[in-house]
């Protein structure tokens, strides 16, 4: 019955010395001004009306590829 005991009060030693290491790392991050504009500025893309009126593809976020009509493959864009 003791090393019942004396088991069961490690297992509960170690779940809460996990649950309070997990409770620590958890860590509340604030962003500056600056550092949203430029996750915005990176978010809204390098493409612009010249890159669509030059290739006649559109670029997006995901995986694809639009053979232009300046005969270039361009990836991350799809046809006009």
């Amino acid at each position: 019955m003791r090393k019942k005991i004396i088991g069961i009060s490690i297992v509960v030693i170690v779940a809460v010395a996990a649950a309070w290491n997990i409770n620590a790392s958890k860590s509340n991050v604030t962003l500056s001004d600056m550092t949203l504009d430029n996750v915005e500025a990176l978010a809204s893309g390098e493409s612009s009306g010249d890159f669509t009126a030059t290739t006649g593809c559109i670029a997006v976020w995901y995986s694809a590829s639009c053979y232009g009509k300046d005969g270039q493959n361009h990836s991350y864009a799809i046809r006009q």
